[in-house]
This record gives C-alpha cells, structure tokens and sequence, in this order.
C-alpha cells in the first residue's frame, strides 16, 4: 500500500487526537562521543485544536547504576502548514530546535519524518532527523544526528512507548 501524505491540518489533527494523553518506555541510546545508555522517558502529548497543533513535552531520565538521574526536558509543537508540510519547534536543555517534514498514513499508521532546518544555541549541531510511528497504543521513534565531532547522520536514540492508564 502507498503511503499517503496528510497535507489538511484538519486531518492531521484527526489523526494525532487518539495519541492524546501520557507514554512511556524505555529506550536506548548510543553516539560515538558519549557512549550507550539507556533512559525512561515520559510523553505527554495535547491537541490544541484553535491552534491546529500538536503540543509535546517529553522529559527523559538517565538509567545509571546509581539511579535514574534527570537528562532531557523538551517542550515543542507540530503542526502542518497550509500547504501540507510538517513543522516542529521546541525548546531542549538549553537549546531550540526547528524541524520541517511530512505525515504520511501507511498501512494504518501515521509516519512523521522530520529534519532540523534551525538550530539555537548549540554550535556542535549541524543535522537532525527523527522518523516517528504512530500506531494504536504504541509510538516508535529513532532519532539521527551529525555534529561538528561526527559528521555522518548517526543514529542517537530509538525508543518504544506505550500509553500509560
């Protein structure tokens, strides 16, 4: 089957609305500078429907040996443009983020592609992606990064989360 674009802020809204309310999984993440480590993370997603938006926040904690230790806070909102292109902006542990993608349907499931076109206040950035499945009760997501120490687009982290009750 052929993936089909969603290209009304309408229908994307209609779509997103059954992922409203809270996540949560356990992920993993690796990147040649810092090494593998493995987090828990909370989504907490809301339809904002007088803005056509989708707001996110998502806060992540590091699993250690001694615990799990706060590691990433990020606030942002996704919506479509009026001629069907994806948008995410967000605020991140000090820096901000703007992305621009599609949401395609496949087979059941909303696909969001996304790659950064702004980054603030982070000169080590230099691009990013994250393709993000949204299906029944489960989101999966994976996100690459280059940097100015590793140049080639790098998977950084992939996670599944489920609704929580």
């Amino acid at each position: 089957c052929m993936p089909t674009p969603v290209t009304d802020a309408f229908e994307f809204l209609r779509l997103v609305e059954p992922l409203v309310g809270t996540w949560a999984g356990t992920g993993h993440g690796d990147y040649p500078t810092i090494g593998a480590f493995d987090y828990r993370e909370t989504l907490q997603l809301a339809v904002r429907p007088a803005e056509e938006t989708l707001r996110y926040e998502q806060r992540t904690l590091r699993l250690t040996a001694m615990g799990a230790v706060p590691s990433h806070w990020e606030v942002g909102l996704v919506w479509l443009t009026r001629d069907g292109e994806l948008r995410l902006s967000n605020a991140q542990n000090g820096r901000s983020e703007a992305m621009s993608g599609r949401a395609v349907e496949e087979d059941g499931m909303l696909v969001l592609e996304l790659r950064s076109t702004v980054f603030g206040l982070d000169d080590r950035m230099v691009a990013a992606a994250r393709t993000i499945r949204l299906t029944g009760d489960v989101i999966e997501y994976e996100q690459r990064m280059a940097t100015t120490s590793v140049t080639e687009e790098t998977v950084h982290l992939r996670n599944r989360l489920t609704r929580e009750a």
